[in-house]
């Protein structure tokens, strides 16, 4: 598996070309894949947990939306990774191969419907962040107080611009992404400034830490929840073969469907929707499953 990476990064390294301006030219995009949470865990063996803080801000400098991760290996090893996220009163726990989400509500199981465990925490893997360039150009790089500073302009593609519209950007602007890079080229924190004709403004910043233990009490609104209700799901019409799961009596049930899309009813001739937020799950239970048309 190492090996593998190795020379994908490699292939990354050889294929980048940057227009460099003052300083070292940087690699960049091969950093930044170092930096994907599974190689980050893959490399450094002392690296058992990483937590990843992102704000964006207004014109004044003030936090208008953030968000917070975790990330630390699973005690399965067939589940890679245990991810928590944070955004407002909402927490998402990919925890040991189950998902659950928590809010002032309480906790819903999410049920995996369409896709697997894998298949779920992949995206949040690969560390994507809407404002990161496609194409990067190099403006400057320097050594401050053993770090490294770099400086790159991009244009960011008509999708990225589409996710941070309500930030004000309408896609004629350069963004002036900042790199710290520390040792082991780990980028410790990343600010994007957006550039128009007339002004410029730091629209967000994301910082980074690895840390050689786990913290404590990350998952303690999940890890003692046990698994002891059945959810049997038949297809209307007998389409396709049903399914089944178990989750945790005593709260709420979500289906995650993945990009299929589907209905679930709590009667067989499909009349009755079943509500996600309206029952807290006490028994088994049969849902009736039918394709949007």
């Amino acid at each position: 598996m190492k090996k593998i990476i190795a020379m994908v990064l490699l292939s990354a390294m050889l294929c980048c070309t940057f227009s460099c301006g003052n300083g070292t030219s940087v690699a960049i995009q091969a950093i930044r894949l170092d930096n994907q949470v599974e190689n980050l865990f893959v490399w450094d063996n002392e690296i058992k947990s990483l937590t990843e803080k992102n704000v964006y801000l207004d014109k004044n400098g003030n936090s208008v939306f953030s968000s917070e991760y975790y990330y630390e290996d699973a005690t399965d090893i067939y589940s890679m990774y245990n991810i928590r996220e944070v955004i407002g009163d909402y927490t998402l726990y990919a925890y040991e191969g189950s998902v659950y989400t928590e809010t002032e509500q309480g906790i819903t199981a999410v049920i995996l419907f369409s896709s697997t465990y894998t298949d779920f925490i992949s995206s949040y893997l690969k560390g994507e962040f809407p404002l990161d360039g496609e194409v990067l150009n190099q403006k400057s790089s320097e050594k401050q107080d053993g770090k490294l500073i770099a400086y790159y302009h991009s244009k960011l593609t008509p999708q990225q611009t589409a996710k941070v519209q309500s930030f004000g950007i309408d896609g004629t602007e350069t963004v002036e992404t900042r790199y710290v890079i520390t040792e082991n080229n780990f980028i410790s924190s990343v600010d994007y400034t957006v550039i128009g004709k007339d002004s410029s403004c730091l629209l967000a910043k994301r910082s980074f830490e690895k840390k050689s233990e786990k913290q404590a009490g990350v998952f303690d609104a999940v890890s003692s929840l046990t698994k002891s209700v059945s959810v049997d799901f038949v297809f209307a019409g007998k389409e396709q073969e049903g399914r089944h799961f178990e989750i945790p009596a005593g709260v709420y049930l979500g289906i995650d469907t993945a990009d299929y899309e589907y209905e679930f009813f709590r009667d067989e001739d499909c009349t009755i929707p079943y509500e996600y937020d309206k029952e807290i799950v006490s028994g088994n239970i049969i849902l009736y499953v039918r394709a949007k048309t």
